[in-house]
Protein backbone atom coordinates (compact mmCIF):
# COMPACT_ATOMS: atom_id res chain seq x y z
CA UNK A 1 0.00 0.00 0.00
CA UNK A 2 1.49 3.19 -0.81
CA UNK A 3 0.05 7.04 -0.50
CA UNK A 4 1.51 9.00 -3.06
CA UNK A 5 2.04 13.03 -2.94
CA UNK A 6 3.40 15.85 -5.25
CA UNK A 7 2.94 19.55 -4.26
CA UNK A 8 0.42 21.62 -6.92
CA UNK A 9 1.07 25.61 -7.32
CA UNK A 10 -0.44 27.85 -9.56
CA UNK A 11 -0.10 31.58 -9.45
CA UNK A 12 -1.16 32.28 -5.30
CA UNK A 13 -2.74 28.98 -5.46
CA UNK A 14 -1.00 26.01 -3.44
CA UNK A 15 -2.41 22.73 -2.71
CA UNK A 16 -0.77 19.25 -2.61
CA UNK A 17 -1.90 16.32 -4.50
CA UNK A 18 -2.42 12.75 -3.25
CA UNK A 19 -2.73 9.35 -4.75
CA UNK A 20 -3.91 6.30 -2.73
CA UNK A 21 -3.35 3.38 -5.25
CA UNK A 22 -5.12 0.61 -2.78
CA UNK A 23 -8.39 0.55 -0.67
CA UNK A 24 -6.95 1.31 2.67
CA UNK A 25 -3.71 3.96 1.69
CA UNK A 26 -3.96 6.59 4.39
CA UNK A 27 -3.09 9.63 5.16
CA UNK A 28 -1.49 9.24 8.78
CA UNK A 29 -3.17 11.36 11.71
CA UNK A 30 -2.02 14.54 11.92
CA UNK A 31 -3.49 18.33 12.87
CA UNK A 32 -2.66 21.37 11.35
CA UNK A 33 -1.91 25.46 12.81
CA UNK A 34 -3.97 27.78 11.31
CA UNK A 35 -1.55 28.59 8.23
CA UNK A 36 -2.11 24.84 7.30
CA UNK A 37 -5.45 24.84 7.01
CA UNK A 38 -6.69 23.55 3.67
CA UNK A 39 -10.19 22.77 1.66
CA UNK A 40 -10.31 18.94 0.88
CA UNK A 41 -11.51 18.06 -2.64
CA UNK A 42 -11.93 14.55 -3.54
CA UNK A 43 -11.48 14.51 -7.35
CA UNK A 44 -11.42 10.67 -7.40
CA UNK A 45 -13.20 7.67 -5.14
CA UNK A 46 -14.11 8.18 -2.15
CA UNK A 47 -12.07 8.83 1.24
CA UNK A 48 -13.14 8.72 4.80
CA UNK A 49 -11.74 11.41 6.90
CA UNK A 50 -11.23 9.97 10.87
CA UNK A 51 -11.36 12.42 13.73
CA UNK A 52 -11.91 12.04 17.42
CA UNK A 53 -15.56 12.58 16.78
CA UNK A 54 -16.79 10.87 14.14
CA UNK A 55 -15.86 9.56 10.75
CA UNK A 56 -17.04 11.01 7.79
CA UNK A 57 -17.01 9.85 3.95
CA UNK A 58 -16.21 12.03 1.36
CA UNK A 59 -16.96 11.78 -2.22
CA UNK A 60 -16.25 14.10 -5.26
CA UNK A 61 -16.56 16.97 -4.37
CA UNK A 62 -15.21 19.50 -1.93
CA UNK A 63 -15.39 19.61 2.11
CA UNK A 64 -14.02 22.46 4.61
CA UNK A 65 -13.17 20.36 7.67
CA UNK A 66 -11.77 21.44 11.21
CA UNK A 67 -8.32 21.20 10.54
CA UNK A 68 -7.14 21.85 13.98
CA UNK A 69 -8.34 18.32 15.39
CA UNK A 70 -6.45 15.79 14.63
CA UNK A 71 -7.73 13.86 11.70
CA UNK A 72 -6.88 10.69 9.56
CA UNK A 73 -7.18 10.38 5.61
CA UNK A 74 -8.35 7.07 4.52
CA UNK A 75 -9.26 5.46 0.96
CA UNK A 76 -12.63 3.45 0.78
CA UNK A 77 -11.72 2.24 -3.05
CA UNK A 78 -8.51 1.88 -5.13
CA UNK A 79 -7.37 4.58 -7.13
CA UNK A 80 -8.66 7.68 -5.21
CA UNK A 81 -7.55 11.00 -5.94
CA UNK A 82 -7.68 14.16 -3.46
CA UNK A 83 -5.90 17.65 -3.50
CA UNK A 84 -5.83 19.81 -0.19
CA UNK A 85 -5.89 23.36 -1.39
CA UNK A 86 -4.54 25.92 1.69
CA UNK A 87 -6.81 28.65 2.33
CA UNK A 88 -3.83 30.91 3.31
CA UNK A 89 -1.52 30.52 -0.10
CA UNK A 90 1.85 28.80 0.09
CA UNK A 91 3.14 28.19 3.60
CA UNK A 92 5.88 29.89 4.82
CA UNK A 93 9.62 28.08 4.00
CA UNK A 94 7.48 25.78 1.35
CA UNK A 95 9.15 27.48 -1.83
CA UNK A 96 12.51 26.62 -0.43
CA UNK A 97 11.89 22.72 0.10
CA UNK A 98 14.68 20.45 -1.84
CA UNK A 99 12.77 18.68 -4.53
CA UNK A 100 12.82 15.32 -2.94
CA UNK A 101 10.28 16.54 -0.84
CA UNK A 102 7.93 18.35 -3.06
CA UNK A 103 6.80 14.78 -4.26
CA UNK A 104 6.94 11.06 -3.65
CA UNK A 105 5.39 8.78 -0.98
CA UNK A 106 4.53 9.03 2.19
CA UNK A 107 6.34 7.18 4.93
CA UNK A 108 9.20 6.94 2.72
CA UNK A 109 12.13 9.27 3.55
Amino acid sequence: MSTHFEHYKSGQVFGIRYWFYSHGDAIPKHAHEAELAHNLIVMRGSVMVLTDQCPRICGPGVYDLEWSQPHEIVALEDRCETIHLFLNGQPHGYDSLPDNELRGILGNP
